[in-house]
């Protein structure tokens, strides 16, 4: 469920000081900012594995939060002896004296590389998040609590690497949950890494400070259930939280940040005796069984629910695959943890595979017709009165994980067809591994399906005609240019796209081939393992560790120096566990269903934008990722340093007396404006502002007040000659085809990558679409670097001042109805940074000037040019759908941003996007502001 947003367009003559209350937050190491309730837990304290086992523990600052919606009815774990469920492990034979010698060589080299990566992370970034395996830098995209370090634990007991893993418990036994370092926390993340790495550890070692930890980071996750219906705030603000303040959950939740809780917090709630956290679960799950089979695709539930009116059936898309996959990776997983005495786990995990393996999986069109299948996602919806499904083919490597779920599925509750499936779909992605010149499985790409499952010969010019349409060419033309084309973009064959070429050091493939070997005994899957290890291997070390890849259709990829914690945290581990012995974590353990809390991000994939010298002349610019400030607790606006607090109520309130969101907060220290321009335009080049109260309020008092926070930002700039300075997106029927008098925004089309004038541009959602119109942005320093590696002839062309910019009719006295400059430039003053000033539609526009000779036609060189250059923009975006009440914050100078087609709500339902515009005096014409689109 996308967002429509409001444009807003400021330039730099600004200073002032902002209205946020970023930098007046109290830390959660002063206890002082809880409200204490009685309360404590079991033996769990001290150091050392048995240390302090008769100590009680003292109750944890998060668990004195005063709750604002307390549980009534506290729900109970099901008394009664476990089930007894089938064998789910192969037993294997005996082994050769040669095949065991082999098998252990492998896995040491496994080990060696284990050894090596944590070599580094203690010597480079100990205690941080993440190590940057190239530079030997650190990163904290997960709240700084050592994530790595976190999610190794059970890695480095597996390995038996002992001395190591005392010294990484006594370090995590350090970690402070009570301290927040940044606003918003990610609680499917801190979830699965963080407890989940601390009870899978504990459930291996038995050391009870890990059980410790758990239950301090069980009690933070705790506090983001506490909501009117008790459905949890996944994108939560921690910090006013800690302040008190209620909270309700996101109308827009990832259906698996929603369902991701119930391996970690049934087995919390089961090792300390307190409900707390198994009732959280429950909750969640009761709704989502009680829908499931009243959704567009009955049996399975959408890719995005409304957790705040608890809307779990309105969405129209439907996978196994990102934002999506752990929700139903834990079915079967939790069925197999409680040993059968929770029966929905079983029930739903059935229901929902029957739909998915119906209408979710294909096989694809392959040159070798091998027979294997894919995960991708279906889109169900109503045409003329009747269910309508159509699949996207899209292929992730995420979905990976789907073969190993479907054959431990399959095996807990005797169903073969799912075994036969998920050992198709682990087939699939081996077989899209050795695919791939560098041999490893790209993060995402397209494929063709075939019409008939059961017979399906390879088609060269079906395939052909399918890529070219796929890459935006003509499908008709000669077959040797096709071919020329196809194989500058690096398209093996089978496949119609590689969408994202990165490799991300990902677990999925090898977790599936590690636990249908275990399931099944194939022979040849431990050399299936050893090639795809060689490959992931050979390209990814680097001299301190492994680092993610950034195209591997290239036959040596670049690394992108980036590990993520879930490299030693599950794929080193199942490489290991591949060519260890069998008994070493034994399927039929429930302790490895404990272990294998999932530690996959849901696939929002906010790629990294980092700045990469290609000539050692380019900067290095901070990484574009959202950098979050809220409106929240919002008091008033200073009109200078002295009165940079505020005490009282707003003077809008004492005026008018109307209700102001969000309760009154004691002082509130605002930063300077300043710091958020540099952080603009120097910096990060993108800020989300949260909490903008455009929901609780009429247009026209939303378009004020919007335009009053312009004010603070920088002086207005016309859009155009009418003096319009606040836009809008609103669909009034123009044709977007018409591209020399109609303006994209006011159409449902896609608008592709473009910057606006002024220097600093704002994007409000106001109100949300049916489907579609979700936001992109991207560095332009990161495209320009990707062109001077891919396309360096695109590149030198876009410098040249060869291109000309239709005006569109909004000319100033004295102008030209077009402009002529370059694309890209550097800064003045040899600085060094790429700027660039781009929109394709103001580009494509001229034919009406072409026909008078005014302006020369388009070359070939320049149509491919901005082809590649749009190709490269959606390639390395930023993807993001925003909430309403979000603003984004870009510069105009080091960003281009687009938004998706989209669809509108029929009437009468609200529409998203709002008649509004503002108007300023130019031209010393007067000023005016209509309410309609002109």
């Amino acid at each position: 469920m996308p967002t429509i947003g409001r444009r807003r367009i400021w330039t730099l003559l600004f200073a002032g000081v902002v209205l946020f209350c970023f930098y007046s937050f109290r830390r959660f190491d002063d206890a002082a900012s809880f409200l204490s309730r009685p309360g404590g837990y079991g033996p769990v304290s001290g150091t050392g594995a048995e240390a302090g086992a008769d100590a009680p523990m003292q109750p944890t600052k998060w668990s004195k939060l005063h709750i604002h919606n307390p549980v009534t009815d506290m729900r109970k774990f099901p008394k009664g002896e476990p089930l007894r469920l089938p064998s789910v492990q192969y037993e294997f034979g005996p082994e050769s004296e040669a095949d065991r010698e082999l098998r252990l060589k492998r896995r040491d080299a496994v080990k060696a590389s284990m050894e090596r990566c944590w070599a580094a992370y203690r010597k480079h970034a100990w205690m941080s998040d993440e190590l940057a395996p190239v530079s030997g830098g650190r990163k904290d995209p997960f709240g700084g609590w050592a994530a790595t370090l976190v999610d190794s634990l059970d890695t480095l007991w597996i390995m038996d690497m002992k001395a190591e893993f005392e010294e990484a418990v006594a370090a995590a036994d350090t970690i402070n949950f009570g301290k927040v370092a940044t606003q918003d926390i990610n609680v499917f993340e801190t979830t699965i890494r963080y407890l989940g790495g601390f009870l899978g550890a504990y459930d291996l070692s038995g050391d009870k400070r890990l059980l410790k930890k758990a239950i301090e980071v069980g009690d933070m996750l705790y506090a983001a259930f506490d909501t009117p219906n008790r459905m949890p705030v996944t994108r939560w603000n921690a910090w006013a939280a800690g302040w008190g303040n209620p909270q309700v959950a996101r109308d827009h939740t990832l259906l698996a940040e929603l369902g991701t809780f119930s391996l970690e917090f049934i087995r919390l709630s089961i090792l300390t005796g307190d409900m707390k956290w198994y009732d959280a679960v429950q909750r969640i799950m009761d709704a989502l069984q009680e829908v499931q089979m009243k959704t567009r695709l009955p049996g399975m539930w959408p890719l995005i629910v409304n957790a705040q009116t608890m809307d779990f059936v309105s969405h129209i898309d439907y996978t196994l695959n990102a934002m999506a996959d752990s929700l139903y990776e834990y079915l079967p997983k939790t069925h197999a943890m409680v040993g059968g005495l929770l029966p929905e786990y079983k029930e739903m995990y059935e229901a929902s595979m029957e739909t998915a393996i119906k209408h979710t999986l294909y096989r694809p069109m392959l040159p070798d017709a091998a027979d294997i299948l894919v995960s991708s996602l279906c889109m169900s919806r109503e045409e003329n009165g009747e269910s309508v499904q159509q699949i996207r083919p899209e292929v992730q490597h995420l979905g990976c994980y789907v073969g190993g779920m479907l054959a431990l599925g399959g095996r807990l509750v005797r169903n073969d067809t799912h075994i036969e499936k998920g050992e198709k779909i682990m087939d699939g992605c081996i077989w899209a591994y050795e695919a791939l010149p560098a041999g490893i499985m790209p993060e995402s790409f397209y494929m063709l399906p075939c019409q008939d499952a059961e017979k399906c010969p390879w088609d060269e010019e079906k395939w052909r005609k399918a890529t070219l349409s796929k890459i935006g060419e003509k499908a008709d033309m000669d077959e040797a240019e096709a071919d020329e084309i196809i194989a500058g973009k690096r398209i093996p064959k089978g496949f119609t796209i590689v969408q994202d070429a990165r490799y991300h050091l990902r677990p999925e493939a090898i977790e599936s081939v590690f636990i249908l070997h275990r399931i099944t005994g194939r022979k040849d899957l431990p050399g299936k393992a050893w090639k795809m290890w060689e490959a992931i291997e050979k390209h990814t070390k680097t001299p301190l560790a492994n680092s993610a890849l950034i195209d591997i259709t290239e036959s040596n990829p670049r690394q992108s120096d980036t590990m993520e914690s879930f490299w030693i945290g599950e794929t080193l581990k199942y490489f290991y566990l591949m060519f260890s012995e069998p008994d070493l974590i034994n399927l039929d353990d429930t302790k490895l269903i404990r272990l294998q809390f999932c530690r996959r991000h849901p696939g929002l994939h906010f790629k990294n934008v980092e700045i990469m010298p290609s000539n050692g002349k380019t900067p290095q610019i901070e990484n574009l990722k959202i950098f979050s400030m809220s409106y929240t607790g919002l008091a008033g606006l200073p009109r200078n340093r002295k009165e940079r607090e505020w005490k009282g109520q707003p003077e809008a309130k004492r005026a008018r007396q109307e209700p102001v969101p969000g309760p009154p907060s004691p002082a509130h220290p605002l930063p300077l404006l300043a710091t958020l321009r540099a952080t603009l335009l120097n910096g990060k080049g993108f800020i989300l502002f949260k909490n903008f109260p455009a929901g609780l309020w009429p247009t026209a008092k939303t378009a004020v007040a919007y335009m009053g926070l312009g004010t603070h930002l920088g002086y207005f700039l016309s859009q155009n000659g009418r003096g319009h300075v606040l836009g809008h997106v609103q669909d009034v029927g123009d044709d977007p085809s018409q591209t020399d008098s109609v303006r994209i925004y006011r159409t449902t089309a896609r608008q592709l990558f473009h910057s606006d004038e002024g220097d600093v541009v704002g994007l409000l959602c106001v109100n949300r679409a049916e489907e579609g119109g979700e936001s992109d942005v991207v560095s332009v320093h990161r495209v320009w670097n990707v062109l001077q590696e891919e396309a360096p002839e695109v590149a030198e062309l876009l410098t040249r001042p060869v291109w000309y910019f239709d005006r569109k009719g909004e000319v100033s006295s004295g102008e030209e109805e077009w402009i002529r400059q370059p694309v890209v430039y550097l800064e003045n003053g040899g600085k060094g940074r790429v700027y660039c000033k781009w929109d394709p539609y103001y580009v494509r526009s001229l034919q009406r000037f072409v026909e008078k000779g005014l302006v020369p036609e388009l070359s070939k060189e320049q149509v491919r040019a901005l082809e590649k250059l749009e190709e490269v923009c959606l390639r390395e975006a930023l993807h993001m759908v925003l909430e309403v009440g979000d603003i984004q914050f870009l510069s105009n100078a080091h960003l281009l941003h687009a938004r998706t087609a989209y669809k509108d709500f029929a009437p009468p339902a609200p529409h998203s996007h709002e008649k509004k515009r503002g108007g300023i005096q130019v031209n010393n014409t007067a000023p005016r502001a209509p309410l309609e689109a002109e």
